[in-house]
């Protein structure tokens, strides 16, 4: 995949934006550009950077690009409480996908200061450069100013040629202010969205305030760890999960399931402890969900629904499964305490209704895990294991600290520690068990 990325405040995105990333896309035979709505960035304004501003400029994206496949909204950058710098987002990206190769998409001036930009050296060993010429431009100096930088840096900076349109987003929100028209400046829904939100007027809604110019320097200093709200002892903050709520609010309406009616059907069914360790699981799926850029309703769907099963006993479960014919496999046959995960998946197609394959092996799978997983399926196995209830020992400590930094390791250290416990407790281990730490740690530990 030749993956394009837009960044920037989009406050608000403008058919400028919409008509460099498809120019990119047909020039580079790019597969996808992705835009990059910044929370708080170092070197832009935006009208408002609070949560709800934040807010509004990401449902203006949705809606500027929700009909063209190719562009896809990343929400990588948007949080409002830390600086978001290109380097860590680079190294965030080509953790995350590195099959792919990525094109960071510029204003051709930014060559000009890319080298005050905090530690600017990693942005070119991640990434090719596309550097946005409009119109009119000094391109002996510019062609000067690349072959210096690939000379020195080694990066690879192409040349985009982008059309000439006298559109800015400061333009567009000063003239909302005094009640001029936008029309054809922004798309038609966003425009919309903009007057029935009253966006921009000077009587409510957003203020405006200074252009928001392409990517300038990158100064500030925030630990990458805290970027993500996680502690240094991997304890997730209290922002994350009201983060998490917020961004429900936000696409409430564009859910498939009903989470919270989910919830309450379980917490009648449940044991209260049951009921507790699900919302720890739900929760910290959505926190990796949004580290590692899965659909995080996917993830909190298959993290309340990852234990359905368990409502009833041991030898009720067996006759459940009897009953529906549900095939098991030669661990599950042998290991009763692993029924309850393909009775869950089971349970969760055909009584809560979920039709996403991907999300019902996340529950099918959630306990003994697989060799090569899907992200959705990684995630789902390690937060049963790292949610806030399981406790605060320090292997938990050190595998929830792992888990947002390399989280193939952390499923290695987790089935090290499952097979060590259940071992020692004198408990049959399943092969897929062990076939899960072989393939992400290369450790075979023998099952007899």
């Amino acid at each position: 995949m030749k993956i394009g990325i837009l960044g920037g405040a989009f406050d608000p995105i403008h058919n400028g934006h919409l008509s460099l990333g498809e120019y990119a896309l047909e020039t580079f035979m790019l597969d996808e550009v992705w835009f990059l709505p910044n929370g708080s960035p170092p070197h832009k304004y935006t009208s408002d950077s609070s949560d709800g501003g934040l807010t509004h400029r990401i449902r203006m994206i949705e809606k500027a690009i929700e009909s063209n496949p190719s562009f896809r909204l990343s929400l990588h950058e948007a949080r409002t409480d830390f600086t978001s710098y290109t380097y860590t987002t680079l190294q965030s990206f080509n953790k995350m996908y590195p099959t792919y190769e990525f094109y960071f998409i510029v204003g051709a001036d930014a060559l000009f200061s890319i080298e005050n930009w905090k530690n600017f050296t990693e942005i070119f060993r991640r990434c090719t450069i596309l550097a946005a010429v409009r119109g009119e431009h000094n391109i002996s100096s510019l062609v000067e100013q690349i072959k210096r930088l690939e000379d020195i840096y080694r990066g690879k900076i192409e040349l985009l040629q982008a059309p000439k349109l006298e559109i800015s987003s400061s333009v567009i929100r000063e003239r909302v202010a005094v009640r001029k028209t936008i029309s054809y400046m922004v798309p038609e829904k966003v425009e919309w969205y903009i007057k029935e939100n009253h966006l921009y007027s000077l009587d409510g809604g957003l203020a405006p305030q200074q252009e928001d110019n392409q990517v300038q320097g990158e100064h500030f200093d925030r630990s990458d760890l805290r970027a993500f709200g996680i502690d240094e002892d991997g304890v997730v903050s209290q922002k994350v999960i009201s983060d998490i709520h917020w961004y429900k609010s936000l696409t409430y309406q564009e859910q498939k399931y009903d989470l919270e009616k989910f919830g309450e059907i379980l917490k009648s069914k449940l044991t209260h402890e049951r009921y507790l360790h699900t919302l720890g699981v739900m929760y910290t799926a959505a926190v990796l969900a949004m580290r590692y850029q899965v659909s995080l309703f996917d993830a909190m769907t298959a993290g309340m629904l990852h234990d359905c099963g368990k409502y009833i006993s041991l030898e009720e479960q067996e006759e459940e499964v009897k009953r529906y014919n549900i095939a098991l496999s030669d661990d599950e046959q042998q290991i009763p305490s692993l029924i309850h995960a393909p009775l869950g998946a089971y349970l969760a197609k055909n009584e809560y209704g979920v039709t996403e394959e991907s999300i019902l092996n996340a529950i099918l799978y959630h306990s003994t895990g697989r060799p090569d997983m899907t992200m959705l399926e990684k995630i789902i196995y390690i937060a049963d294991f790292i949610e806030p209830y399981r406790g605060d020992s320090w292997k938990f400590r050190m595998i929830r600290n792992l888990t947002f930094y390399d989280i193939d390791k952390a499923i290695y250290e987790c089935a090290k520690l499952i097979i060590h416990h259940l071992k020692k407790n004198n408990r049959r281990i399943g092969e897929a068990t062990f076939k899960t730490l072989e393939f992400y740690g290369g450790e075979n530990i023998d099952s007899n």
